[in-house]
């Protein structure tokens, strides 16, 4: 059994950190949440933030300037191909009010992802401006599974991740 955990910085109104964790094997991984206090010494029962997903990985906390707490990670379509390419990902999103266990509704959509996704948020205009930045490959020799030339991809979403721009 594997786990990892990121650590998003304190919420300006809680001060306390978020916690993401990636927990399982390939074929059973989830992707949680805990919310604690500042030192790290009080903190809710794991949140099962990804469902039911199989083939997940790669679970990123960010807190934003807004106080949400917005939790991406990758699916991708190994188990259905056996691990034969092409291999595609899905990156999924939730996002919780500030100081709040509740997490709104999964989010995703189809970028081509050669590496870890990674999210940041920025306040545009007074409202919350999601952004996603990866490797896509100029090119997938080698029966799909070698990434020739990464280009850096980004996309972002003015709505919490229900949609996205084109990725540049």
């Amino acid at each position: 059994m594997a786990a990892r955990a990121t650590f998003g910085p304190s919420t300006p109104s809680s001060g306390a950190p978020d916690v993401g964790c990636e927990s399982g094997d390939y074929n059973s991984n989830s992707i949680k949440a805990v919310r604690c206090d500042a030192n790290l010494n009080n903190c809710t029962r794991p949140i099962l933030i990804s469902g039911d997903q199989k083939s997940i990985q790669f679970g990123d906390v960010t807190m934003g300037p807004d106080g949400r707490t917005y939790i991406t990670w990758e699916q991708d379509n190994d188990l259905k191909t056996d691990f034969q390419p092409p291999e595609h990902m899905k990156f999924w999103i939730r996002v919780a009010p500030p100081g709040s266990t509740r997490f709104g509704p999964l989010h995703t959509n189809d970028f081509r992802v050669a590496t870890y996704p990674k999210n940041e948020l920025a306040m545009v205009g007074g409202k919350p401006r999601v952004f996603v930045a990866w490797d896509g490959c100029k090119a997938r020799p080698a029966s799909d599974s070698v990434c020739e030339e990464p280009r850096i991809k980004v996309a972002r979403s003015d709505d919490l991740g229900k949609t996205w721009g084109s990725p540049r």
